[in-house]
């Protein structure tokens, strides 16, 4: 016995694929790992300082080169937990497209500072480089009471940000 009419599945399958293609500001996100908040008191755990630093990252991938970004995103990120003085970390990316962003949380400027120059962060800068179309970042100042934020809050960090942009390749 056949359930499934088969002369609705080529119209349904084309309407289905259309309203994706039409929906290209999509954007899926990692959950939010905090390693050094308590989430349920709003404090740090190994600090008492009362503000954070905020790093947020947004780039524009060249299609043809984003695996040698994702590659090295994939290793920071597996190694990000362990940084000292890190927060919490989650990234998003456009589902149809190539535009991702990056969000960290740290104690200090220090920290940033020793993450940057990590291992793992200048291998993944050296080898995604080449990735790049145009990228932007910023830091912001937050306080601790502000945690945990949501991409929401982030994002409206990035705009309100003074421009930062710069075009590195094009397509």
């Amino acid at each position: 016995m056949n359930f499934v009419n088969v002369n609705y599945l080529c119209p349904l399958a084309l309407c289905m694929l259309g309203a994706l293609c039409g929906c290209t500001n999509l954007t899926i996100a990692k959950p939010f790992e905090w390693p050094g908040l308590n989430i349920h008191q709003k404090r740090l755990v190994d600090s008492s300082n009362q503000s954070v630093v905020l790093v947020i990252t947004h780039a524009v991938l060249i299609g043809s080169q984003r695996k040698n970004f994702d590659r090295g995103a994939e290793q920071v990120i597996s190694k990000l937990a362990t940084q000292p003085g890190l927060v919490g970390y989650s990234v998003r990316s456009r589902i149809f497209g190539n535009e991702v962003w990056t969000a960290s949380i740290w104690v200090n400027e220090e920290a940033v500072i020793n993450f940057l120059q990590s291992p793992e962060h200048i291998a993944a800068v050296q080898n995604g480089t080449s990735a790049l179309k145009s990228v932007q970042y910023q830091r912001a100042i937050i306080p601790v009471s502000d945690l945990p934020l949501d991409w929401p809050r982030i994002l409206a960090e990035l705009e309100n940000a003074p421009p930062m942009h710069s075009s590195l390749q094009s397509e």
